[in-house]
């Protein structure tokens, strides 16, 4: 019996060795695992923060490439209502009203499109012109004619001083507003006033 006792001894040892190991190996294999796991988990971090920062990068560029898209727009509508101002201006002048008309008209329909709103006030100047000699479509052509005056006069126009004009000659001769000599009076000295 002592000799069973002694294997079964020396067994209970070599089996408590070899558990051992396998703990020791167990923990090395978790140990490894851990740190391939953490590697794993780091590069995936990585990965999606380089890809947050590909989304956040492609976001900005759309961002930019709209707002050239809109300020090209805005450039070329810009251009655009200019050169129907300046085609609608010589319309008038070579007496073509109707001609001159529909382009002004056109531009005042899109006001709400146009950055620059002094185009806006110019285009207004030569509609009254228009309404004043009753050539255009409209009732009360010569009341809008004056209000048109009033609003480029009140704006930073180039046409600011025409406007003051065109009013003077309103209050004076009673077009599209009562006759009222002192209001004309009154534009007229502010107007040497400036000289």
């Amino acid at each position: 019996m002592l000799k069973e006792e002694r294997i079964l001894n020396e067994s209970l040892k070599i089996i408590e060795k070899i558990r051992k190991n396998e703990e020791k190996n167990d923990k090395k294999i978790y140990k490894n695992n851990n740190q391939i796991f953490e590697r794993i988990t780091t590069k995936d971090e990585v990965l999606v923060r380089d890809e947050e920062n590909e989304k956040e990068k492609f976001q900005k560029s759309l961002k930019i490439i709209e707002a050239i898209r809109k300020d090209n727009e805005k450039k070329s509508s810009k251009n655009e209502y200019d050169i129907l101002l300046k085609s609608a201006i010589k319309e008038f002048e070579r007496g073509n009203y109707s001609s001159s008309f529909c382009s002004l008209t056109s531009i005042i329909d899109n006001h709400k499109n146009i950055q620059n709103q002094l185009l806006v006030f110019d285009t207004k100047f030569w509609l009254a012109k228009i309404y004043e000699k009753g050539l255009g479509f409209k009732n009360n052509e010569k009341n809008q004619a004056f209000n048109y005056y009033e609003e480029v006069f009140n704006s930073n126009s180039k046409f600011k001083e025409n406007a003051r004009n065109q009013l003077i000659i309103c209050y004076s001769q009673g077009i599209g507003i009562r006759k009222d000599n002192s209001k004309a009076d009154k534009l007229y000295e502010r107007k040497e006033k400036i000289k």
